[in-house]
């Protein structure tokens, strides 16, 4: 269902200009779901999640089930971002979120509502010059086909560290699988931890998302040529130059956002 046409197809959850929230000021904490699903929605959820599979298989989209973290909600204390999450599942994201969400609306059934939560990392390199790589999704997927996004994806559910459990480290450790798979960055290339530009909402799929700045050493170049072929058409390199309308029409709004704070975070 499309949000309605006064609502802004993005919105600014938590930021902290001009440079972001540095790894310290992240504090992560997993608690059960406040709310956990009655057997009629549950029904509800089964038998669209049947239908969609099957529509995706016919047309060759990629679809599949897995384990998740949704945001709960966020605060910001004493300059700290705490992110607070639910363990959930793609399937109930794609349903109650993406696909659905009307009907779950209409059944008073918000409670219901999953929204996976998005964790991007915009790669850039000041070398030769400062640019920024965005991967063009693939025909195939499920959200924005054919636009250009930050690399990364919807955050995998994991286990909080006992002795460390607000630790935000393991955001940085799924970042880090989804760059790897995405276009065989290694650990030695990013010798310098990311900062959380913004933590934002994408109001048409109903989605909150992490974004983070990662400058690499790596060659951009050799890395938009390493782009997984799976997820993504093609590679999108953009100097900080403004965006022309053309370009700016090719990006999702998360990239869009992304970009802007980019350009307004001090030369390196």
């Amino acid at each position: 269902m499309p949000p309605p046409l006064d609502t802004p197809p993005l919105s600014i959850l938590a930021e902290n200009p001009p440079t972001g929230f540095p790894l310290q000021a992240i504090a992560v904490h997993i608690t059960p779901d406040p709310a956990p699903l009655p057997e009629e929605l549950q029904q509800r959820l089964d038998e669209q999640w049947t239908r969609h599979l099957a529509h995706a298989r016919a047309h060759g989209k990629v679809l599949f089930d897995a384990p998740i973290l949704c945001l709960h909600h966020a605060q910001i204390l004493n300059a700290s971002l705490h992110l607070h999450l639910i363990p959930s599942t793609y399937k109930r994201f794609l349903i109650t979120a993406l696909r659905d969400r009307d009907w779950f609306l209409q059944h008073n059934a918000a409670h219901a509502i999953h929204e996976a939560l998005g964790n991007s990392a915009l790669l850039t390199s000041a070398h030769p010059a400062p640019r920024a790589l965005l991967g063009i999704r693939s025909p195939r997927v499920s959200a924005y086909p054919n636009r250009a996004h930050l690399l990364g994806g919807a955050l995998d559910h994991f286990t909080p560290d006992p002795a460390n459990p607000a630790s935000p480290a393991p955001l940085i450790h799924h970042l880090q699988k989804e760059l790897l798979e995405e276009t065989s960055l290694t650990p030695a290339d990013l010798p310098d931890p990311p900062r959380l530009l913004a933590l934002v909402r994408d109001n048409t799929l109903g989605q909150p998302e992490l974004i983070w700045h990662w400058p690499t050493t790596a060659d951009l170049d050799r890395l938009a040529a390493n782009l997984h072929p799976h997820e993504h058409a093609a590679p999108l390199l953009l100097s900080r130059d403004p965006l022309s309308p053309a370009v700016a029409s090719l990006l999702t709004p998360v990239a869009q956002t992304a970009i802007r704070l980019w350009h307004s975070l001090p030369p390196s």
